[in-house]
């Protein structure tokens, strides 16, 4: 999560709570106490174990595409539950498509601020593989951290010699 705050300038939120870029990452490091229960703080604001677990993989997404890719730079907030709803959403379109190529249709319904499907579920997904909460994840986060801008001359991996 230290990573990510240094590539997301507006901090990550969750649920209404603002984990900030600074002071956080100036004050403290990623291994330090303090730091864990800033990261658990904002997390207990997700009630559901299995929501929480998702916003656990989506973190784990983005510490990942944002390792290597440093020159991504991300101005505003990001909300988690953006990311999130965006993943469900991309997973909703994908089933519309293949339920149009079968002749069937598919039904969805908002329960709080997650969307959720009648018949199949973003939370029975395998974790990883082609057709996985990871893989909707991930395309979520390319998105939305590519409206962000691009660091293309930061010196440090930009070197020409």
């Amino acid at each position: 999560v230290h990573r990510i705050l240094q590539n997301i300038e507006g901090g990550i939120m969750l649920s209404g709570h603002l984990l900030p870029q600074l002071p956080t990452i100036q004050d403290l490091r990623p291994q330090e106490k303090g730091f864990a229960l800033m990261v658990e703080e904002m997390l207990k604001t997700t009630l559901r174990p299995e929501h929480r677990q998702l916003i656990v993989e989506l973190l784990m997404v983005l510490s990942a595409v944002i390792e290597r890719n440093p020159e991504i730079h991300y101005k505003p907030c990001l909300d988690l539950m953006k990311l999130l709803n965006h993943a469900m959403e991309l997973h909703r379109i994908s089933l519309k498509n293949k339920n149009d190529d079968d002749g069937n249709s598919i039904k969805d319904h908002m329960v709080g601020s997650t969307i959720c499907y009648l018949g199949s579920s973003f939370y029975a997904l395998p974790a990883d593989g082609h057709n996985s909460s990871s893989a909707y994840m991930t395309m979520a986060v390319v998105n939305i951290l590519l409206q962000g801008k691009l660091d293309l001359c930061n010196s440090d991996f930009c070197t020409i010699s």
